[in-house]
């Protein structure tokens, strides 16, 4: 098949896990001989491209938000020019300049605005930001709008379970078709298997990834590290990301890496022992894929959007979204050497049963086929 997937932004030049959810699909839907274009903004950012098994078209767009609406807007025109002759055009939401211009298009789903709002509402008035108040006033109402019509679309995915609960709940979004991230088994580094074989004496590294943002829970991250290091536990805790309170981590005794590109990332992960994300909300999230790959335990919230991917006690620990319960669970496995490996063996083979991307590929393939039809 001839496939189009539409993007805002695209690895290298990328602000969240849209355009890397689109980069895994774009490679996944190559790897099985598909002809894949992907149609994306230029934003004169980012590191050097490689030579993916696809081709890449970059339209030039202004760095400013709402990125979506200024990409779709200017290039308008190109974009359907590109998308004909293809079998599918798949448009990541929001697509609303495409959908009801194209009968083989698709529009997948990868947030629902109103419970991004909610969760906006809940943050306390002390960690409000220019981006939280521009969004409350600005592009909450504008893609809120842009959302609801994406709902009408006939062929739609959504990337989760619990996120399609909420489209179905906030849009009246019906006939959805819930295709969960796939990622590819990584294998563990022999730095990583050396130190299981030889471990040495050193304290227990604590890893926090995302972007620095109160609901991305690095708040929580840090009030918890300090409930663990005021008790005398000898831990060194790990921050990755940026964003407005880059401040308070810098303030505090946590190291800070700032934004890593992926393969840095990984690598991080691979040499953490215990895995924070104490995330308020996301739709399907890539990073706890990650890290439950590399075989590493994880503590997150005990949220609806969490349980889709982690089975409490089997493959992670849920807890409430308060410092002191994270505090606890990361003591539990700091101090348990044998919990630590049953969780991160078990969140490795929950990945390879449930999430790889040989099952997101079967699924793809498969309704694209039935719309081609």
């Amino acid at each position: 098949m001839r496939i189009a997937l539409v993007v805002h932004h695209f690895p290298p030049q990328h602000f969240g896990g849209v355009g890397t959810y689109t980069q895994n699909l774009a490679g996944l839907l190559a790897s099985k001989g598909h002809e894949v274009t992907v149609i994306t903004g230029d934003y004169g950012i980012g590191g050097p491209e490689k030579k993916p098994p696809y081709k890449v078209i970059r339209l030039k767009t202004a760095n400013v938000p709402p990125r979506a609406l200024w990409f779709q807007l200017k290039h308008r025109k190109r974009i359907l020019e590109l998308a004909k002759g293809m079998d599918i055009v798949n448009i990541q939401s929001p697509s609303f300049v495409f959908h009801n211009k194209l009968r083989n298009a698709v529009v997948t789903f990868h947030t629902s605005q109103k419970q991004q709002l909610r969760q906006f509402l809940k943050v306390p008035l002390k960690y409000w930001t220019l981006k939280e108040i521009c969004y409350s006033l600005l592009e909450f109402p504008l893609y809120n709008m842009l959302i609801r019509k994406d709902a009408r679309a006939d062929n739609k995915i959504s990337v989760g379970s619990s996120l399609a609960e909420c489209l179905k709940k906030d849009y009246g979004a019906s006939n959805l078709e819930i295709i969960q991230t796939g990622i590819a088994q990584k294998k563990i580094g022999l730095s990583m298997l050396l130190r299981r074989v030889l471990p040495k004496k050193r304290k227990t590294r604590v890893f926090f990834a995302g972007r620095l943002y109160y609901s991305k829970g690095v708040t929580l991250f840090l009030d918890a590290m300090r409930i663990l290091e005021q008790q005398g536990y000898e831990l060194e805790s790990e921050v990755y990301g940026d964003g407005p309170l880059r401040k308070r981590v810098l303030a505090s005794k946590a190291r800070f890496h700032g934004f890593v590109e992926h393969e840095q990332l990984l690598k991080a992960i691979q040499c953490a022992d215990i895995c924070v994300i104490p995330s308020m909300y996301e739709a399907f999230s890539i990073l706890f894929m990650e890290i439950m790959n590399l075989g590493k335990p994880l503590i997150a919230l005990d949220k609806d959007f969490s349980k889709e991917m982690v089975r409490h006690g089997y493959d992670g620990l849920l807890v409430k979204p308060d410092a002191k319960s994270i505090a606890r669970a990361t003591a539990q496995v700091m101090s348990y050497p044998e919990l630590r490996k049953r969780l991160g063996a078990n969140a490795r083979n929950t990945v390879r049963r449930k999430f790889s991307q040989e099952i997101m590929a079967e699924r793809y393939i498969r309704y694209y086929e039935k719309i081609k039809k």
